[in-house]
């Protein structure tokens, strides 16, 4: 079987990485065991413009922010179903110095498209949300399948081999193989030299006894509601072990957090417990590109928490760049790691 790119993984930057390809009339196949390892299954995938202690902008939001508004409602235009809902944060406040920045905060010019109101004891964060996933996930997959381009299985590097102009694996031969692993690149010969900073993260999501609010709760810890009595609440950071198993620990955690940020709605139930690995950076920032000394494998990964809100941006630029139209973005091409190789 021929193919001009063959794409390692169908979770959020594989699956928005395909779609852009498919838009491009490009002949790919996605392989993958159909996400059950994938941390975009586990995330919430929450938009925030407003992150950290200091209340700065969310790295290149003015660009990546329309972007994954524009092809989420396109999405949903096609698919005549939600996939991101609008939902202000009412961020509290960890301090009066907090309080005082937000002030300041607020009469920045570019930041007040951002920044809404006081609210009681915190603020409104707007032009928020959170995107379904899972639904999105399953979207795509169901459009690969339909396609004739997705193949349910796991790739062992040993059965990759590399020609003059091609790569091949099984009966696969493609132009290019690029990796949207997540954190699993940190096991790939080719590019685990990359300074991948996962953090395993550990999600509940609750039925509770009374209503709950309209908008997202952040406060360390963020509680999402997703109708009037359920809720989903996160996340947990845990650097060692980087696994898939939820915890005791991480469970009470996150109950904890749930009755203080919202201690009006008492939990009655525990609906599902999912435990992740962030593919996050140490320069905070994606890895995109293609192999410094191997032209014909590529990685589109290390998005971290922020895939949703980044991704849709990056994967326009990355399909463009692999249909011969553009030049990578700077700010994220592994070349900036290349003298570590």
């Amino acid at each position: 079987m021929q193919a001009e790119v063959l794409i390692v993984g169908q979770g959020l930057a594989g699956s928005l990485l395909a779609w852009h390809l498919l838009q491009r009339n490009t002949r790919l196949i996605v392989v993958d065991d159909q996400h059950r390892h994938s941390a975009s299954l586990v995330a919430a995938g929450l938009i925030n413009p407003i992150t950290g202690k200091r209340l700065v902008k969310s790295w290149n939001v003015e660009q990546c922010l329309p972007a994954a508004m524009n092809f989420y409602r396109m999405l949903e235009t096609q698919w005549q179903k939600p996939v991101y809902h609008q939902k202000t944060i009412l961020r509290l406040f960890a301090s009066q110095q907090e309080r005082e920045l937000w002030a300041r905060r607020r009469l920045q010019p570019d930041y007040q498209c951002y920044l809404g109101n006081a609210a009681g004891d915190g603020f409104h964060i707007l032009q928020s949300g959170y995107l379904n996933t899972r639904d999105l996930l399953l979207g795509i997959r169901d459009v690969l399948r339909q396609r004739g381009c997705f193949i349910d299985a796991c790739v062992d590097y040993e059965d990759i081999t590399f020609h003059s102009q091609e790569v091949r694996w099984r009966h696969i031969s493609a132009k290019r193989i690029i990796f949207c692993e997540g954190h699993g690149i940190s096991n790939n010969p080719w590019f685990n030299a990359l300074p991948l900073q996962p953090a395993q993260g550990e999600i509940l999501t609750l039925k509770v006894a009374a209503p709950l609010p309209k908008s997202i709760i952040n406060s360390g810890k963020w509680l999402l509601p997703i109708d009037a009595q359920t809720a989903k609440v996160g996340a947990t950071f845990q650097w060692q072990p980087l696994d898939s198993i939820p915890t005791a620990k991480g469970k009470q955690e996150l109950l904890d957090a749930c009755q203080r940020l919202w201690p009006a709605s008492p939990v009655l139930e525990v609906l599902d417990h999912a435990c992740g690995v962030r593919p996050g950076t140490r320069d905070k920032k994606p890895f995109i590109g293609m192999h410094p000394r191997i032209p014909q494998i590529g990685v589109f990964n290390g998005f971290g928490a922020k895939g949703a809100l980044l991704i849709p941006y990056y994967a326009e630029r990355f399909a463009n760049y692999l249909s011969g139209s553009s030049q990578l973005p700077e700010e994220t091409d592994i070349m900036r790691f290349a003298a570590d190789w």
